[in-house]
């Protein structure tokens, strides 16, 4: 079972004045720029449109940090004179595709260049100054075939205003991010060869108009391919990347690279091309708690679940940071639920102290017990179909269970469930009850 969870953290809305504002909703077209602007937005999408090459349409790049858009305006030259790029596929020729660069002249734009590349697609792209000169670099990733590679191409504008290729490499996932802390932007190569099976993790400089590797990290490469790769604060002091590669049918394991004295180090795994930190299924790491820092998504066997297959255990999802002291430290449990899309957040007193166990003929609902008491139910979330949620309601009522709505959708409704009083139980039994507020401000709809 895969998990279908988009990681937001990093990702910013709008385009790009890399400031702040607001969109065009889903269109192709969205800019920094305030509401009020929308007929210049619309005029400038007219501008883009008659300045594209025959038989092609606005495409959006599938990664990067900017959201869902085809058109960015930045002054990439740093002249206080704003540019648009804007980026194309070639409807006659579906291995074509490129970008215009319009510059804005006495109130009109006007074509600068054009690059074209011979491509599956696009498959990233994000402005940055990686050499410190004040100008943006257009760092965009060109989807390929090589051996599951796609081609990063890096150019900047010259004297005479056109586009100069400065620097290109294969990549399997391209990162802009700033190991070092000292807001000079470096590129994180991740190259994964899947017939020879294996990878490289790269860090690139871009000095004097090159890209010049400074630290490289073999990691295993007898993998199915990449989960997830993203950058980010992995505590408090330091940013790290995390990596999840897929392998077997449906288990990962985790890397979480920083750099440390010049060099990329694996801090999860001691031997980068024999990784330790597995799960038995795919799981992603995202800043979870809302503190700035991604947490890692460790799995692990509910208590006094030992004798039950790994297909029919309910996992604890343990959320583990990386400490300046570097150590692994919970901070938080969760228990998902991947068919019905939520997640709830398990008291920090249960740890140890509760164990979980499917209900219902198809896994519908889970329960959550005291451990050393398992045949008492503190609490059930249960996926009811509409269609029958009018008789559980009645069942309910007429066992006189306490229950709360949690989410309520065209086909489903899940609901909380309080099966029975814990009033006459020992101390150590009624420390352990949930009220609806903590299951309510627990549960997340993690549907998007």
């Amino acid at each position: 079972m895969r998990i279908n969870r988009m990681i937001l953290v990093f990702i910013m809305s709008g385009i790009v004045l890399l400031l702040g504002g607001c969109g065009l909703g889903s269109t192709p077209f969205q800019l920094l720029q305030p509401p009020a602007q929308s007929q210049q937005q619309s005029n400038i999408r007219q501008e883009v449109l008659q300045q594209l090459p025959p038989h092609s349409k606005l495409v959006i790049p599938d990664n990067g940090p900017y959201g869902a858009t085809a058109i960015f305006i930045k002054d990439i030259l740093g002249d206080g004179h704003r540019q648009v790029i804007a980026f194309y596929a070639n409807e006659s020729d579906e291995f074509e595709h490129g970008y215009i660069v319009l510059r804005e002249n006495k109130g009109k734009w006007e074509r600068m260049d054009q690059v074209t590349v011979p491509s599956r697609g696009i498959d990233f792209f994000q402005l940055a100054d990686l050499d410190g000169d004040g100008r943006s670099e257009i760092i965009t990733g060109w989807k390929g075939g090589v051996r599951g590679r796609n081609e990063l191409q890096i150019h900047s504008v010259n004297e005479q205003d056109k586009l100069e290729l400065d620097g290109d490499m294969l990549y399997t996932q391209m990162l802009v991010t700033d190991l070092e802390g000292n807001n000079r932007p470096e590129l994180f190569n991740l190259s994964w060869d899947s017939e020879k099976m294996v990878a490289e993790a790269a860090l690139y400089d871009f000095q004097d108009g090159q890209l010049v590797k400074q630290t490289a990290l073999d990691l295993d490469g007898a993998i199915n391919g990449y989960a997830q790769v993203v950058t980010g604060k992995v505590n408090g002091e330091r940013q790290g990347i995390v990596i999840v590669a897929d392998i077997g049918a449906h288990s990962s394991y985790t890397s979480m690279l920083i750099k440390e004295q010049g060099q990329l180090k694996d801090v999860l795994n001691a031997d980068p091309l024999n990784p330790e930190f597995f799960n038995a299924q795919t799981t992603l790491s995202e800043d979870v708690n809302g503190d700035g820092i991604l947490e890692i998504d460790r799995m692990k066997e509910p208590p006094g679940t030992e004798d039950i297959p790994y297909a029919d255990m309910p996992f604890i999802h343990e959320w583990i940071q990386w400490t300046p002291q570097g150590k692994l430290q919970p901070v938080m449990d969760s228990f998902y639920d991947f068919e019905n899309n939520y997640r709830f957040e398990l008291p920090v007193r249960w740890t140890d102290q509760v164990t979980l166990q499917y209900i219902g003929d198809n896994n519908e609902g889970i329960s959550f017990r005291p451990l050393r008491n398992p045949e008492i139910s503190l609490l059930e979330i249960k996926m009811v179909p509409m269609s029958g949620k009018s008789q559980e309601i009645e069942k309910w009522k007429n066992a006189g269970y306490q229950f709360v709505s949690l989410r309520e959708g065209k086909d489903k409704w899940i609901a909380g469930i309080f099966p029975e009083s814990l009033d006459g139980y020992p101390n150590a039994i009624q420390s352990l009850a949930i009220s609806v507020k903590e299951l309510v401000s627990g549960f997340t709809d993690t549907k998007f």
